[in-house]
């Protein structure tokens, strides 16, 4: 590549080689010339390796470690290929559309640090879904717009509601989002980490609303957000994201790391969020919006999501809470009793917000490869 590129798209894999390598192709065939894509691949066969090195791609940066790093540092590895003006995140099984390259082209222009899009598009590969053994698709269309948001206030709402479900927040995002890569080494220079905490695309998004004033969102989907058999998500479906710390995956390869004394410690994906969250509210030094942070918000999250799957230590923590807050018995379940009814109120509003969108709705089925999930885009923008 002979200059520098507009915007680099990064991946970090490990051992879904298949999807990385479909991810990728689906990338080249934009054919443009203004994007890099940088690859960190700690997996334990050469087969992305391989397909790099037949490809021979001016556009691809790709680095292979053999030893055995954390989730969270081939994250930091590939962000260090990182050239691009801008940068995007996206997991081996997702695949970004060529809206992206036209928004960082936009951002460009406009002097724009952070842009993301309220519609991404999901896809569940084949074998990812019950009953959809052929993939399905799901997108969303709306009249496009773009508006302006300050992160700042709606991370103290976020934290009101004890870190949780931040996506559905205007918040700045490296994953599925695009930012100005300056933005994200600040961050490092403050932090000594690019990304930290047990989620890298939670602890991005929190670090950049620290020192991002301005946040746009496009109603035009930018990216697809994939779900192979293999991925967290798929295994969050199931109901196999919970229990103690010792049994989190997330922590392999890591050494003595230190959770937050603010978050209750067991394995969830309302802890992991939080923590995550946290972790960087810290590292940024931001004091003031920790106090914002409400631990009860977060257990009630908790307590619904995981009361089948981990009841016992559901009872620990919550007991654990109460001791902590020196609340007696009754005076806790009137809070937590609060707590829940804020969270029922905000999905209905939610549901019945969705109800009368006037977002346009498709679905496809038989969508075999990541690649058909973009044509299926195309056709439906082309219209």
């Amino acid at each position: 590549m002979n200059k520098t590129p507009l915007l680099s798209i990064l991946i970090a894999t490990k051992d879904r080689e298949f999807y990385c390598i479909e991810s990728i192709k689906s990338i080249l065939n934009f054919n443009s010339e203004i994007i890099e894509i940088c690859i960190s691949d700690n997996s334990g066969s050469t087969k992305v390796r391989d397909f790099v090195h037949h490809t021979n791609s001016d556009l691809i940066k790709y680095i292979h470690t053999d030893e055995k790093i954390s989730f969270i540092e081939n994250f930091n590895r590939c962000m260090e290929l990182a050239e691009g003006k801008y940068v995007t995140l996206i997991g081996d099984d997702d695949t970004i559309l060529k809206t992206s390259i036209e928004y960082a082209i936009y951002a460009d222009k406009n002097n724009i640090e952070s842009i993301s899009s309220a519609n991404n598009i999901s896809y569940y590969w084949p074998g990812a879904l019950n009953g959809y053994p052929e993939g399905l698709e799901e997108i969303s269309l709306q009249s496009d717009t773009i508006r302006t948001f300050y992160p700042k206030k709606y991370l103290s709402e976020l934290l009101e509601n004890g870190l949780q479900h931040y996506l559905l927040y205007p918040l700045p995002r490296t994953y599925h989002g695009i930012v100005k890569r300056e933005k994200l080494i600040e961050v490092k220079n403050k932090t000594g980490k690019f990304f930290g905490g047990l989620s890298p695309d939670i602890y991005s998004s929190i670090s950049l609303s620290c020192i991002i004033e301005k946040h746009y969102i496009t109603e035009t989907p930018l990216s697809i957000a994939g779900v192979c058999a293999k991925s967290a998500s798929a295994s969050n479906i199931r109901g196999e994201h919970a229990g103690e710390m010792s049994q989190s995956p997330l922590l392999n390869n890591i050494k003595d790391y230190k959770w937050s004394t603010y978050v209750p410690y067991f394995y969830s994906v309302n802890t992991i969020w939080a923590e995550s969250a946290m972790k960087a509210l810290e590292d940024m030094g931001e004091l003031s919006l920790i106090e914002k942070f409400n631990k009860f918000r977060l257990m009630a999250h908790a307590t619904i999501n995981n009361r089948k799957s981990i009841p016992k230590i559901i009872k620990r923590e919550n007991q654990l809470l109460r001791i902590e807050s020196k609340k007696n018995e009754v005076t806790f379940f009137g809070m937590m009793l609060k707590e829940y009814t804020v969270i029922v109120k905000n999905k209905l509003v939610l549901v019945l917000k969705s109800k009368f969108s006037k977002k346009r709705k498709f679905s496809y089925t038989q969508v075999n490869t990541i690649s058909d999930a973009i044509s299926n885009f195309d056709n439906l923008n082309n219209k």
